[in-house]
Order: structure tokens, then sequence, then C-alpha cells
């Protein structure tokens, strides 16, 4: 008889698999997976967590996978890989769950969504890790700095070694530590429909710590968002959950009411969303992105948030229209500067 699988780890898993192998989209897949199941706030947020954070140290598990394994990561199957990326994420970037737990869960895993060599090979490859937790393979420093700080730190390497050029060694790591930090949630207002001292006393009511964001008016923190977007005040359109440093791009673009604005790859609808509420929803947004499905979730937030003036196009931001490329041209050489095309 095949032992019971934990639950929170299954379905981290699964959520993980349609982000890696189905390209779908973080938070939404994540967010299927938690509204279609019950589970305690505490399980929340180890699903939370375990996607998260998988995902952003995906870039060094997988150079760890190819260190410790003797099959080529191309070569393993999908389902188990991402149990061996959840169970390294567990053994070396967490420090409250036990070898033991990361290891034996991950098995279950394997046996489930593979078969006995699986589980075997799983055990094999995380109980190695877990010896050598202490003295893990990273490049060697002395001899290629860039390689070293891009599997350190889990960035491509084209990017550290751009910013090693810009920057140099000091504050090139430093940046990297810090974009490994866990950013606050945050909410954007839609001061079309509600103020900012009305949404935040509604939080509060529904039992959410909420303080002011760091940059903008209408960006809010929430300490404890599990379930946020199940309450009354989002399906009524009262905020839409963003980055910060997303709602930044609206603000710097400082679009104009009456103004058209083309979102070449939109989805979401988080930009195209915030900049048709600065335009205080008179003009026109044109937000295209290359995939119909993504197109929906532009469709639904526009609908949520009351913003008539979002047009939607399935297109393909790679391909321009010929005479639109003319211009470009000639515009920057007036300019004097150079575009490619």
């Amino acid at each position: 008889m095949r032992a019971k699988v934990d639950k929170p780890r299954e379905t981290a898993l699964k959520i993980l698999y349609d982000i890696n192998e189905k390209g779908a989209y973080s938070n939404i897949s994540l967010n299927k997976y938690l509204n279609s199941l019950e589970f305690e706030s505490v399980d929340r947020a180890f699903i939370t967590d375990i996607v998260y954070g998988t995902l952003k140290w995906q870039y060094t598990i997988d150079y760890l996978i190819e260190k410790f394994s003797l099959i080529k990561i191309k070569k393993i199957s999908p389902w188990i890989l991402n149990v061996l990326r959840t169970g390294i994420y567990q053994l070396i970037y967490t420090d409250k769950i036990p070898v033991s737990a990361a290891c034996n869960e991950s098995v279950k895993l394997a046996a489930k969504y593979g078969h006995t060599a699986s589980s075997k090979y799983v055990n094999a490859v995380l109980r190695n890790i877990a010896r050598n937790k202490e003295s893990l393979p990273y490049p060697d420093r002395s001899k290629d700095t860039a390689h070293y700080l891009s599997i350190k730190y889990s960035h491509p390497l084209w990017m550290v070694k751009d910013w090693l050029d810009l920057f140099g060694d000091e504050f090139t790591e430093g940046l990297l530590k810090a974009n490994n930090d866990v950013a606050p949630f945050t909410v954007r207002v839609n001061d079309l429909k509600i103020s900012k001292k009305e949404l935040t006393d509604i939080l509060a009511e529904d039992g959410f710590e909420v303080e002011n964001g760091k940059y903008l008016d209408e960006a809010l923190i929430i300490k404890n968002p599990s379930a946020v977007q199940k309450i009354e005040a989002f399906a009524k359109g009262y905020f839409q959950v963003q980055d910060e440093s997303s709602m930044l791009v609206a603000k710097v673009l400082d679009s104009k009411p009456g103004e058209t604005i083309l979102d070449v790859c939109s989805a979401p609808g988080g930009k195209s969303t915030h900049i048709a509420q600065i335009m205080k929803n008179r003009g026109t947004v044109i937000s295209r992105d290359i995939h119909e499905h993504k197109i929906k979730l532009i469709e639904q937030a526009k609908e949520r948030l009351g913003l008539e003036i979002i047009k939607t196009e399935v297109f393909d931001a790679a391909v321009l229209d010929s005479k639109l490329v003319g211009k470009l041209i000639g515009f920057w050489w007036m300019l004097r500067v150079p575009v490619l095309v």
C-alpha cells in the first residue's frame, strides 16, 4: 500500500508543475489551488512559501541537482524534477523543516508521481545534499566571479555579468542579496471606487493587518494576506493585488485623461488597469498579449475594477507593423538615437 502523501506539499508540487511545465502565472495558479481546497491558514502559508521559495531559488537548485544527480536534468521527468526542487528548497532554504520530513515526504511524492525507482532516486539525491549542506559545491569565486554570484544568489548569468560591468563586485552582490529578500504583499487602492481610508478600515474589519506602502499613496501593505482575494472588497473591485515596484511603472509614465496608451505585453493587467485608473477612466488603454487565455485575465480585472477604457487585443509584440517601424526609425533618426528593429 502506497504511503499517504502530505496534502500541502502535494498541492505545492502541482502548482509548480503548472508554472514550470504549462507556463501558468505563479500567483494565479497558487490562488486557484488555495481557493479550490480547504486549508488552514498555516497550510496556506506553507504552500505559498514552498512555491515562491522554490521558484526564487530554482536557478541554484537546478545547479545542485546537476551536481548531485547521475541523471541529467533534461532526462528527469517533470514531476520528479519538481519533487526534487521542492525537497531541496526545504533542505537548504528553510530552518524549521527537519531533514527527515523534507526527504521522507519527497520520497512519498516521488512514489505517487513516478515509480519505485523514482522514490529511491529522490531519496539518494536529497540525502546526499543533506549530508553536504554545509559545503555545497558552488563555483570557485576566484576563477569566475560572475558564475559564482549567479549560482549563489540564483540569478541568470547574463544579468550578473551586466551588473558587474555596471556596478562592480561589492554593489552587485549587495543588489543580489536584496533582490532575494521577501517583498511585502501589496495591493493598489482603486480610488475610482473607494478612498484609501475606507479600504483600510474595511480590511481591518476583516482581520487584516494593513499599513501604508513605502512609495505610493495608492499602495497598501497587508501583513497577513491569506485569502485576501476571497473577500467582498476584492470582488467589488476596491483593490488590485500588485507589487509596489510594478505600480511605479504607471506613475513614471504619468499618463493623462484622454490619452491613448498601448501596453504591448499586458497580462495579467496590473499596469494596464493602473494606467486606466490614473487616467480617471477617460481615454483609451490598448492592452495586448499573445495568448487568448491571458487576455481573459485582463478582461476579468477590468470588469471587476470598473475600467471601461481598456480595449484588449490578442497580438504578438514581436511583430511590428511596417508603417509603424518606419515612423519609429524616422523619429529616432531625428533625435540621432539608434533604434534596433
